[in-house]
């Protein structure tokens, strides 16, 4: 298969994951806490922007129930109810978003939704 058919095929793929993404974010509730842009408010992070295979893991610790904080029960029962390729998705059009760090937010988003 020539290289340029390849790069074709994973372009459209990622712009198909893209599409389906947006609709599984809105779908299965993610902006209700994260916001239609990822962008997070003062009680939930920000996510636009993160990396795919980190939203992705955060998602599976949160399904598996491996995350404890303040609010992992609202994450874990979300998480519980995606599969492996609705996360990847989800993960891909977070990650097409533009990123939009507050001051102090790496602070405020390890505290809620990291355990030791």
């Amino acid at each position: 298969m020539p290289v340029l058919a390849v790069i074709f095929i994973l372009v459209s793929l990622n712009a198909d994951d893209l599409r389906e993404g947006e609709k599984l974010f809105s779908q299965k509730g993610c902006y209700a806490c994260h916001g239609i842009d990822a962008k997070g408010n003062s009680s939930y992070p920000s996510l636009a922007g993160k990396e795919v295979k980190y939203i992705v893991d955060k998602l599976e610790n949160y399904k598996r129930e491996r995350i404890k904080s303040q609010r992992s029960d609202i994450m874990t029962s979300y998480a519980k109810n995606l599969t492996k390729d609705e996360m990847k998705k989800i993960a891909v059009f977070i990650h097409s978003l533009k990123e939009n760090k507050r001051e102090g937010e790496e602070f405020f988003e390890d505290s809620l939704y990291e355990s030791d």
